[in-house]
Order: C-alpha cells, then sequence, then structure tokens
C-alpha cells in the first residue's frame, strides 16, 4: 500500500527501498530467475506494469493503462 518495493541482499534481514518510476500498490508480483522481475498495479489513474532487469534494484515502467491482471510464468521465456 506505500507504493514502494523493498529488496534484500541477505535473505531478509534487512530491506533497501528500490527504485520506482510512479506512485503504485503492487497487485501481483513474479520473478522469471533471479534478475528479472514483472510488478503489476494500480497507479495514480490507472493500472501500470513494472519491469526489473537487476533483481529489483531498479523498476521501469513498461506498460500503463491496463485492466486488473496477474503474472505467471510458465517458464523462464513464456
Amino acid at each position: 500500500q506505500s507504493g514502494q518495493i523493498y529488496y534484500s541482499t541477505d535473505f531478509g534481514n534487512t530491506f533497501i527501498q528500490s527504485i520506482v518510476p510512479i506512485n503504485f500498490i503492487i497487485e501481483d508480483i513474479g520473478f522469471v530467475n533471479d534478475d528479472i522481475g514483472i510488478v503489476i498495479g494500480q497507479a495514480t489513474v490507472t493500472n501500470a506494469i513494472l519491469k526489473t532487469t537487476n533483481g529489483g534494484l531498479n523498476w521501469n515502467l513498461i506498460n500503463q493503462q491496463m485492466g486488473h491482471l496477474n503474472v505467471d510464468f510458465i517458464s523462464d521465456s513464456v
């Protein structure tokens, strides 16, 4: 609900705030592997999709104007 995403490099003992480009409330999150992840959620006016390629350190806006969605990965390429 805070609009922030946090990551840990020490198995959850401490957390560091990620860089997120928009105000965002997470509805679903999924990672293909240790580096690539997708977050879907509610932005200020509409829903949006964010993507990370560095394990959650930074997130980039991929798309806005999306409906309520979930994210699932069948494999690391689908």
